[in-house]
């Protein structure tokens, strides 16, 4: 079995080439797609379930949709060439007190921010 890397333990390298953008762009705008597909049929609890005290599927879809607002700031700051963009919340409040475990999904997926219509 593969170990996948932690998140905090990832590098993200600025290097790419401008040709990787579209790439990468329509990878992001089909997440929700895949998304979808991937928890289409499973049941509601095994969604909701956490394993080794891991965030269940739903916590994960949950943090993306958290993540939106911290996407759009950091956007605008960007576009008016802050120097520093805001820092994420690295314990996840808003994960953790979001309560997505007991949301039903279609209601999680349905406040996706990335439309794949868009």
């Amino acid at each position: 079995m593969i170990t996948q890397v932690a998140w905090l333990d990832r590098e993200f390298v600025f290097s790419q080439p401008i040709g990787m953008f579209p790439i990468s762009l329509e990878r992001l705008r089909g997440t929700l797609a895949r998304a979808k597909e991937l928890v289409s049929g499973v049941r509601e609890d095994a969604l909701a379930r956490r394993i080794h005290d891991k965030w269940s599927a739903k916590e994960h879809l949950g943090h993306l949709v958290d993540l939106e607002t911290l996407d759009d700031r950091r956007l605008d700051e960007f576009l008016s060439r802050a120097e520093i963009l805001s820092a994420a919340d690295i314990e996840n409040r808003a994960t953790e007190n979001g309560r997505h475990r007991e949301l039903p999904i279609a209601d999680i997926t349905g406040d996706w921010p990335l439309d794949a219509t868009s």
